[in-house]
């Protein structure tokens, strides 16, 4: 999941990385103030990418300075004035594959290469976020109600990103359904998300024996799970 940038985001990060900035190399101070920093969704994304310690430090460096030259404001602008070395850092932590073409990007997707995984913005409210060139669609939404997400996450704890998936697009389908019926569910709503339950698990019981081996024994105990939560 993915959060927009509380009014205290920058205070809090320049903060956490002042005491990066002075912590010995190596020590457990070190990797604690990198954690504060980055944050935990950050350190485990570069674990599963394989970034080294020396990028995620730069990384955090670049993130600082964007802060204290307010490029929230232009971050084109910023990642222009970066250094090759600064861009293949970023590059790395946010796992893209190709390297970043500043004069390319938006700057939606410019802002979220300046953000810690786990935070992004949505600049023109479409739903979609970029991050670089790259196109994200996140679940839950952002503005899903708290309910929701209280009963997801109870749900989905401990789920890997396979099954995590088979989750989430079985509820993506259901809004997107309703949505090119000219029925959109608003997603900021907990009713939509008990209607989105119902569609999927109707969409189950109908089409039975046309679905592919296992599915619908798969899904099924998932989804009747996830209504009863939000009941």
């Amino acid at each position: 999941m993915t959060r927009t940038p509380d009014q205290d985001f920058q205070r809090d990060f320049q903060a956490a990385y002042a005491r990066l900035a002075v912590a010995a190399e190596g020590s457990a101070e070190q990797a604690g103030a990198l954690a504060d920093t980055l944050g935990a969704t950050q350190l485990e994304y570069s674990r599963v990418r394989g970034v080294s310690l020396e990028d995620q430090l730069r990384f955090a460096h670049v993130l600082n300075r964007a802060c204290e030259n307010g490029a929230q404001l232009d971050a084109r602008g910023f990642l222009a004035r970066l250094g090759a070395d600064d861009l293949q850092a970023l590059q790395r932590n946010m796992g893209l594959a190709e390297p970043i073409r500043v004069e390319a990007l938006s700057e939606e997707g410019a802002r979220n290469l300046l953000l810690p995984e786990g935070y992004s913005v949505d600049l023109d409210g479409d739903g979609i976020t970029e991050v670089g060139a790259a196109k994200i669609r996140h679940f839950p939404p952002r503005d899903a109600p708290q309910a929701f997400l209280d009963q997801w996450l109870a749900l989905t704890a401990g789920m890997d990103g396979a099954a995590y998936s088979n989750a989430r697009d079985g509820l993506q389908w259901a809004f997107d359904i309703r949505a090119m019926a000219g029925q959109p569910l608003a997603t900021d709503q907990l009713a939509s998300y008990r209607t989105a339950v119902d569609d999927y698990l109707g969409m189950l019981a109908e089409h039975r024996h046309a679905l592919v081996p296992g599915q619908y024994e798969r899904d099924l105990p998932l989804y009747q799970a996830l209504r009863q939560r939000l009941a």
